[in-house]
């Protein structure tokens, strides 16, 4: 049921015959922007009550009380402790204030409330929200109590609002029970209201009116956040003035955001066995498990693959912006044309993938490389030609960009991306990208270990030792890959016993503590075996060494 049905129920409750109505929905839905855009003009005889963190089902008295009695929406708080509350109720109901002092503090928040309904000649409407998240220590069949108490006054009507697929499992059973006894009415919100004012979310209201006819999103808080995800990433662009590009980007924001979030074209395959009927809906969106595929359902312009890219990951603060590569990805925007590759003709299309050798010799980083392989590569096989000397070229040039960007002290192999951040990319380029870096990073660790066995400068032998010992305990991958080459560390340069200096100490520490997490009991018997031919200072260090790598793991 939309939104703008159930809000004409609620704006004309004074002529339902109903006393109690739940509106229920998911979380985002827009509920209670709903119900009290409905009140508006009965806000003087409304009372908003959230459950949210409340202890005491009696506190909805005590809150009723004041925003309806005294008219006040900061309730109970204009009255701390039992001598405020009874005078303010003193100055309302003259039951109260004719009772002596210990009286008047005397009398229940429930009682003093009967009495001011008695006085109500029109309808007072309690809205009580957040049903699901009230605290565990208020009880669900005392708060239906206090419900069907209320309902007993002549002009008091009571508004639920809750999303029930969120109420505890041990608790829907009472939930079922004491609903159909106390509930009149119950609705249930599927759709948002199309009326609502998204500048109240300081939501593009044009763009999102566009957005939601193809794509269902219906949690706003979730709009919300990638309005706000775009608001960040549009900083990025204050040089770019270009409407259409601009349109493009919060359009991959949006799409990133509603997908992340709420997984519009989720399908779980180990639950639902993949038929190709199944995956497609009724509206033409693919259903699948594969982000990538998902995101395709937003945006259709496969040129924005490597934005695309960059956009996610920015997201999933795994990579920061910048308004250079804005400006990278906005040029190459330009050069595309006016017409999006994915609306080219054949011909078009062949003149534009003519220039991939340019393009991907011109790729500052293996990333970058990497989004325009793909990119190109899908174009090749849209077309059905022979992509094998842009694949060779791809393999030949990321395996250099590796070892260079690994030699550059700017990042580590830890700090490449995996294949499944590159959405755009064709999956031969994502299995390339994949393959290339396990053998690169084989590579490295090989040519570490290889130089740690001999002399090499103790600054760079630190830098190596360090970096072994990191990988080994931060990844499985890594940790496999040491374990295949790690034997020839079991050696005499291991261990401190020559040409000491402080460095060398902390080099032969790495290595020691990373022979003792692979097999403490080989690296005892290495250096039992070495032990004869060890100075007496060699043989104090390595023992101290021992016993703090010992006392540490």
């Amino acid at each position: 049921m939309d939104a703008d049905y159930v809000e004409n129920i609620i704006r004309n409750i004074d002529k339902q015959s109903y006393k109690c109505i739940l509106v229920d929905g998911a979380w985002g839905i827009g509920k209670s922007y709903m119900v009290r855009k409905a009140l508006e003009d009965m806000k003087d005889r409304t009372c908003f009550i959230s459950l949210f963190g409340m202890d005491d089902v009696q506190k909805i008295y005590h809150e009723a009380f004041f925003q309806l009695a005294l008219r006040t929406s900061h309730g109970g708080k204009i009255a701390s402790g039992a001598k405020g509350f009874a005078k303010a109720a003193g100055n309302f109901c003259a039951e109260v204030a004719n009772l002596n002092g210990a009286l008047a503090q005397a009398i229940s928040e429930r009682e003093l409330f009967a009495v001011t309904a008695s006085n109500f000649k029109k309808n007072r409407i309690i809205v009580i929200d957040d049903l699901e998240r009230r605290k565990a220590g208020l009880d669900l069949e005392e708060l239906f109590g206090v419900i069907e108490e209320l309902k007993q006054s002549n002009y008091i009507k009571v508004i639920l609002i809750a999303n029930s697929n969120e109420i505890h499992e041990n608790e829907r059973t009472t939930f079922n029970k004491y609903k159909e006894k106390t509930i009149d009415r119950i609705f249930e919100v599927t759709e948002h209201s199309a009326s609502i004012k998204w500048g109240v979310y300081g939501i593009d209201g044009e763009f999102i009116d566009v957005f939601l006819m193809h794509h269902k999103a219906k949690n706003l808080r979730t709009l919300q956040k990638a309005q706000n995800f775009y608001n960040d990433v549009k900083q990025y662009c204050l040089k770019i003035e270009n409407e259409q590009f601009m349109n493009e980007v919060k359009m991959l924001c949006f799409a990133v955001v509603v997908e992340d979030v709420d997984k519009l074209y989720y399908k779980n395959d180990s639950i639902e066995k993949e038929n190709t009927n199944s995956r497609y809906r009724k509206d033409g969106h693919i259903l699948s498990n594969h982000l990538n595929v998902r995101l395709a359902n937003y945006v259709y312009l496969q040129s924005s693959g490597a934005l695309l890219d960059d956009i996610y990951n920015y997201f999933k603060s795994s990579k920061m912006l910048s308004e250079e590569t804005l400006q990278k990805h906005y040029q190459k925007f330009k050069e595309a044309g006016d017409k999006a590759n994915y609306y080219k003709t054949d011909e078009e299309i062949e003149t534009y993938i003519q220039s991939w050798k340019a393009k991907l010799h011109e790729a500052s980083n293996s990333v970058e490389l990497t989004q325009l392989a793909g990119e190109y590569d899908y174009w090749f096989q849209v077309l059905e030609k022979d992509d094998d000397e842009l694949i060779e070229y791809y393999r030949d040039v990321l395996k250099n960009m590796f070892l260079c960007e690994n030699r550059s002290d700017k990042r580590s192999p830890l700090d490449y991306y995996n294949s499944n951040e590159f959405h755009g990319a064709t999956e031969k380029i994502r299995n390339i990208y994949e393959e290339v870096l396990k053998q690169t990073k084989k590579e490295i660790i090989r040519t570490y270990i290889e130089k740690l066995g001999g002399s090499l400068d103790e600054e760079i032998a630190y830098e190596y030792s360090y970096w072994l010992k990191d990988w080994y305990t931060g990844t499985l991958e890594m940790h496999r890959y040491i374990d295949e080459e790690i034997d020839p560390l079991y050696q005499r340069n291991s261990f401190p016993v020559d040409n000491m200096s402080k460095t060398k100490k902390m080099v032969c520490y790495n290595i020691m503590t990373l022979l003792y997490l692979h097999d403490k009991e080989k690296l005892e018997k290495c250096y039992n075996s070495l032990k004869s031919d060890f100075s007496k200072m060699g043989i104090k260090r390595t023992e101290d060494i021992l016993k703090e790598i010992r006392e540490d793991n």
